[in-house]
């Protein structure tokens, strides 16, 4: 287990000395730490080398509180260890769903409405049916969120477990720091008398941290959920929704009402260019038979094939006006969407 240390260096320097073993709940300081990382994570074993009584035989009163000291001190702090690793990763994600939540709200405001016209042919004819299919989705969202976030508001647990932690991390160093060098045993592998009052002294300070720890921690935390009133969830997150959706939907819903009004304009335009193209050249047909009732080179043939080079010439015209109305046309859809 990694360790995420709120010690400064300088108050523990003896913890990073080459000799010293480290505890599972330690963090890796160095590289060549990992080599001393004790794997099996035997805290028992460890906290004896790092006394300096690895190689010295104990008597049984001796073992029994050395290991009465780690079952108290080692293996809260482990404990501890793992409820501050598990309540940040809760907490680290929770802070990322909210970041994606942020990140996707407007994104979702802006693309889904033409998504639903395009892909799935859902006609919203109106701001309000826009606004209201964007509420709705984004309700239970926003509803979740704050029903999590109450969750967590409850769960006030990671600074009382960090502090209990350091703490207790504090009287093992301190042990170890002070003790190492000391003579500790005496002949007959009983502890000495000042080594057997510290670690005593030691022991109380630990069961008053982990007290501690407890009394904050039925004060500050309710084991029950939190009550959820869905209607009311529901209701006030609706309001919410609505307010962000208008915020960013006014502008775009007027900006697609007037690209969609210049789409119909352009087709109206279009369906007249084709029927005035229709028309004029069935009129041009027709004067064109009409002109082979003349002599070529009378004044009637003069005046009508004149009349009917106007035409040819508005005809194209009328042809030039439908290649730029479909050009238009083309620009005014991809800008839509």
């Amino acid at each position: 287990m990694t360790l995420l240390m709120n010690q400064r260096p300088e108050q523990h320097a003896s913890r990073d000395s080459p000799l010293r073993k480290h505890y599972g709940f330690e963090e890796i300081i160095r590289p060549k730490d990992a080599a001393l990382f004790d794997e099996n994570d035997n805290y028992y074993d460890t906290f004896r080398d790092n006394l300096g009584l690895k190689n010295t035989v104990l008597s049984s009163g001796a073992t029994k509180l050395l290991r009465r000291y780690v079952a108290v001190v080692h293996i809260n702090a482990c404990w501890y260890n793992t409820k501050v690793q598990s309540q940040t990763a809760w907490q680290f994600g929770f802070f990322i769903a909210s970041v994606v939540l942020l990140l996707v709200t407007p994104i979702t405001i802006y693309c889904l409405p033409p998504l639903l016209e395009t892909k799935w042919n859902v006609k919203l004819s109106t701001e309000g049916e826009v606004t209201g299919l964007l509420s709705t989705l984004l309700a239970g969202f926003y509803g979740a969120h704050r029903a999590i976030s109450s969750w967590f508001s409850q769960r006030k647990l990671i600074a009382p477990y960090w502090k209990a932690r350091s703490e207790l991390m504090d009287e093992i160093y301190t042990l170890e720091t002070k003790w190492r060098p000391e003579t500790k045993t005496c002949a007959c592998g009983s502890l000495s008398n000042g080594f057997r009052d510290a670690i005593l002294a030691s022991l109380v300070k630990a069961r008053e941290v982990v007290e501690k720890e407890r009394e904050t921690f039925f004060e500050n935390y309710s084991v029950s959920v939190p009550e959820i009133d869905i209607e009311k969830q529901l209701v006030a997150r609706a309001d919410e929704a609505s307010r962000t959706v208008l915020a960013f939907t006014s502008r775009s819903t007027t900006r697609r009402r007037k690209q969609t009004e210049t789409i119909e304009g352009l087709l109206a335009d279009q369906r007249g260019l084709a029927t005035a193209r229709t028309e004029l050249e069935q009129a041009i047909s027709e004067k064109t038979e009409d002109l082979n009732k003349y002599t070529a080179g009378s004044d009637e043939y003069k005046q009508r094939n004149a009349k009917l080079g106007e035409m040819r010439d508005t005809l194209e015209r009328i042809i030039d006006a439908q290649s730029k109305n479909t050009i238009d046309l083309a620009k005014a859809r991809a800008r839509l969407g």
